[in-house]
């Protein structure tokens, strides 16, 4: 019964975690081999890669925090999945990992497990708005 339980808890994450490994981890036209991994601000669409990293780990860090109830435990297992998946993604020739990306995935994993705890604030807020 227990594990049952567990794994609904867990569900919305994982399968969350299953959207992002579809999104990140199939072949692009790319490759990284000429760029460095390393460099935080570099490549042609910095700013647009930093928003989508940040958007596609949101959703994650807030079903963890469902599921663990803490943002401190959602960022750490947003910032292990990132790196394993920044890990594949160096086996895949045509993928472009970077450090950029763990820090950003881990960053949308912070964010979604903070709004997650303000949402029951926010829902109380905004209640009757329409009334007023």
């Amino acid at each position: 019964m227990r594990a049952l339980a567990n794994a609904r808890r867990y569900a919305p994450a994982l399968i969350w975690l299953g959207v992002i490994g579809a999104l990140t981890l199939q072949p692009t036209g790319g490759g990284w081999r000429d760029r460095n991994p390393l460099c935080l601000l570099c490549g042609d669409r910095v700013t647009t890669d930093i928003l989508l990293n940040v958007a596609l780990f949101t959703p994650f860090g807030a079903a963890l925090a469902h599921a663990r109830g803490g943002a401190i435990d959602a960022l750490l297992i947003s910032l292990v999945c990132a790196g394993l998946i920044e890990a594949v993604q160096m086996m895949i020739p045509s993928r472009d990992p970077a450090a950029r990306d763990i820090l950003t995935n881990a960053t949308g994993g912070l964010a979604g497990a903070l709004a997650y705890a303000r949402l029951p604030e926010w829902i109380a807020a905004s209640s009757g708005w329409w009334r007023r």
